[in-house]
């Protein structure tokens, strides 16, 4: 096998390993977030892979824990560096209540700093309805969340 080449199955392809962004990245993919214990680490790395920016999927459902986490950042000394998404429990979907307590624990978490939701994709395999059916991504009960979705801009 030739240095700097790759083979799969019976494709030889060529590699250019790039350790690090030639341009500053957006990382909107992760399930990490700073804390105090790791907050300079993660931007030693981040900074060594010319990553600007990373957001973290998993905020949480909970507002207070949405505001506590963004409250973290815009207090540290990189404040410009991450960002949040909220994210709903789905579970319970159609039951009394449900629609307008999800669209109350986002609108808070928006408003609490986070910047978008993510749909996790127990979504449409394990998430359950109140009456115990599988909720499907396509449901009209979750109609309340996405047009709150659309009307916050996320």
């Amino acid at each position: 096998r030739a240095a700097g080449f790759s083979r799969t199955g019976t494709l030889m392809t060529g590699q250019s390993l790039r350790p690090k962004a030639k341009f500053p990245v957006v990382d909107i993919h992760s399930h990490t977030g700073p804390t105090p214990d790791t907050i300079e680490r993660l931007v030693g790395e981040l900074d060594a892979l010319n990553v600007r920016v990373l957001v973290n999927l998993s905020g949480g459902s909970d507002p207070e824990a949405i505001k506590q986490k963004v409250d973290f950042i815009r207090g540290s000394r990189y404040p410009d560096r991450f960002r949040v998404f909220a994210n709903v429990d789905w579970d319970g979907a159609g039951g009394a209540g449900w629609a307008e307590r999800a669209v109350s624990r986002l609108e808070a978490s928006v408003a609490n700093g986070a910047i978008g939701l993510k749909i996790f994709k127990n979504l449409g395999l394990t998430a359950k309805k109140a009456d115990g059916s599988r909720l499907k991504v396509d449901d009209p009960d979750l109609t309340p969340v996405w047009q709150a979705c659309a009307r916050l801009n996320i």
